[in-house]
């Protein structure tokens, strides 16, 4: 790409407002305006940009909770917009005044320089069924939640389940059959609703999610990761969904370290230690228990803690 004819154009983008620095071509002060983030102002901009433009012109703006709607309405404009990673951005360690401005210019200075890291965007399919794994995982959350408020209840007023394992249809049905007094009743019983409402929605998104599995976009790619032990449809959904496309990554390495699995090395009072990041692929923890698959029920937790108690040791005589 030649410098001489490039216009390097480097956007702050906020919900209401973006902030724009072009660097023209020949130019080392780069031209600064603000306009208002609507999709009608955006083309405005966009005709602005190929206005002022002598050559060809790039655009680019930090990945955030805008989304990738402000590059796709570029791109569908014929204007090439990169979005960039935050983390990845170079900064001086005295650096410490930030305004939309300056970061606008900054963009578009290391744009030119090419020191900047694209991340590679989703299309709008692969997002929506994003999306629809992210909704269940915070539903998922929210059914812990509610589990954690009914035990510390019961357990404020004495009532401990002391027959087996929490959250069994054996606990259930002890749940269901407590009698406290009429306000805690109440309580109790909103939480309990609250938690069939939780298990009701979880059971519609598992629905979506395996419908949506195949489709011929996603069915190959789940039919060969469902040959892994520990995974199933549901987890190779929320893979495939969060990589979104697994040819973007030039090595296992790299794909590795996007997973948060690459071991990386920490100095701490001159010793050398291995530190693993605490990441966790969903079925990662069936791989090592032979026989075990993830839809093993609670109550076969004897023979999950048989089989697991041999492998601590192992391990603890691995490490120590």
């Amino acid at each position: 790409m030649n410098d001489l004819t490039t216009t390097h154009v480097g956007m702050d983008v906020h919900q209401d407002s973006i902030a724009i620095a072009a660097l023209l071509p020949g130019r080392e002060l780069p031209e600064q305006w603000q306009t208002p983030h609507t999709p009608q102002k955006v083309n405005r901009l966009i005709r602005r940009l190929k206005q002022l433009a002598p050559g060809e012109l790039r655009c680019c703006y930090e990945a955030g909770s805008s989304g990738f709607v402000l590059q796709r309405q570029f791109i569908k404009a014929g204007v090439r917009c990169d979005v960039i990673a935050p983390s990845l951005i170079p900064r001086k360690p005295g650096d410490r005044i930030k305004t939309d401005m300056r970061d606008a210019a900054k963009l578009a200075g290391y744009l030119r320089g090419g020191n900047l890291t694209v991340v590679t965007p989703p299309t709008e399919a692969d997002e929506a069924a994003r999306d629809l794994c992210r909704a269940r995982a915070a539903v998922q959350r929210d059914q812990l939640r509610q589990r954690h408020r009914v035990l510390k209840l019961l357990m404020r007023h004495g009532m401990i389940f002391r027959s087996g394992l929490n959250w069994t249809q054996t606990h259930l049905r002890w749940l269901r059959a407590l009698r406290l007094d009429p306000i805690t009743q109440m309580v109790l019983n909103d939480l309990l609703l609250s938690l069939d409402q939780h298990a009701a929605r979880i059971a519609g998104f598992d629905d979506q999610i395996t419908a949506l599995a195949q489709d011929d976009l996603y069915q190959k790619s789940v039919g060969i990761l469902r040959c892994f032990k520990g995974i199933d449809t549901l987890n190779a959904m929320i893979m495939l969904t969060e990589m979104h496309d697994v040819k973007r990554f030039g090595s296992p390495r790299q794909l590795m370290g996007y997973a948060g699995l690459i071991t990386r090395l920490a100095r701490r009072n001159g010793e050398v230690a291995w530190c693993m990041p605490a990441t966790r692929i969903c079925g990662g923890r069936w791989w090592r228990l032979p026989g075990i698959t993830g839809t093993r029920r609670a109550s076969d937790s004897r023979s999950v803690a048989a089989v697991q108690a041999p492998r601590r040791r192992q391990w603890r005589a691995r490490t120590r």
